[in-house]
């Protein structure tokens, strides 16, 4: 019997403010202005059973001149779905996209 295991595709993707962010493997968020934050986890809550955890991340490192350019911490919270599949898969290696909503707010120091 096969077990799934998370794998960040990268492939969530937002629209605000006529930006795109993109979450990586990492956790790493990119900005189109060139900008990236990656995350080092300091802490997590499951608060919904049937939801992934809420997160605090510790900016391990940053780059570009953008919006995340000083960025020090990321929080997600209130998330919605993201759990892998109750069932295991059929063999190994399978691989089920499964949709998740999250707020993420990212803090600058002062």
């Amino acid at each position: 019997m096969a077990t799934w295991r998370r794998r960040w595709a990268g492939r969530a993707t937002q629209k605000r403010d006529e930006e795109d962010t993109r979450w990586g493997t990492g956790p790493t968020r990119r900005k189109t202005d060139g900008s990236k934050v990656v995350g080092a986890k300091l802490a997590s809550a499951t608060v919904d059973p049937e939801a992934i955890p809420w997160l605090l991340l510790k900016a391990a490192s940053t780059t570009g001149p953008g919006a995340f350019a000083d960025v020090t911490y990321v929080q997600r919270l209130r998330t919605h779905g993201g759990l892998a599949p109750a069932k295991p898969g059929a063999f190994d290696g399978p691989q089920a996209l499964v949709p998740y909503s999250a707020e993420y707010l990212f803090y600058k120091a002062k």
